[in-house]
């Protein structure tokens, strides 16, 4: 049963009251809500109504600008690799957030001339933690990457965005790396 009330100052309808007699809604987990009936005009038509029924609590997708990565510098330059994930995800909803590494890349050659000739660089895509290399090139100005990432709510949100790894140059106080642009994909071997 819907009981409808016209609102007269906008001459839209507001239900009420809903009242579901079905068993299959009487066990937790199972949502009751209260719908609204809008007066929409089609066809030049006045008095056409729909019911629409929502459950009065949309999903909001996660929240990806304060995301950062797990170890944002990494020295020494000893070619070890190193765990990241990606923090800083919220969700507004508090639903469980789940983050999967599209993407590995960095600003410089995989393989190159004095970075110690070990590759790949980074492992990880498909999964909730990249690994990348301590490693930079000697002759270079440090190296950055750059983990491309989606987080997901598990209710249909979903947000991308990427966060940021450096190997500075030289742990002094002009050593900071310095992003020349993440082209190179650090998953591939050369």
């Amino acid at each position: 049963m819907i009981k409808l009330v016209k609102d007269t100052g906008t001459g839209w309808y507001q239900a009420q009251k809903l009242v579901l007699d079905d068993f299959g809604l009487r066990f937790a987990g199972d949502i009751v809500t209260t719908p609204s009936l809008n007066r929409y005009y089609v066809a030049n038509v006045i008095g056409d109504e729909v019911i629409v029924i929502s459950d009065g609590d949309p999903n909001e997708a996660p929240d990806c600008s304060n995301a950062e990565a797990s170890i944002q510098t990494l020295w020494p330059a000893n070619h070890a690799m190193h765990d990241i994930t990606v923090i800083g995800v919220t969700d507004s909803d508090s639903d469980p957030v789940s983050i999967v590494i599209d993407s590995i890349m960095q600003d410089e050659v995989v393989n190159a001339k004095g970075d110690g000739s070990t590759g790949p660089d980074g492992s990880g895509v498909g999964t909730s933690t990249g690994s990348v290399r301590a490693e930079r090139s000697g002759k270079g100005d440090g190296r950055v990457y750059e983990l491309a990432f989606t987080a997901s709510d598990g209710n249909g949100g979903s947000c991308s965005s990427s966060v940021e790894v450096s190997v500075p140059k030289s742990k002094g106080k002009n050593g900071a790396a310095v992003n020349s642009g993440t082209i190179y994909d650090s998953t591939s071997g050369s």
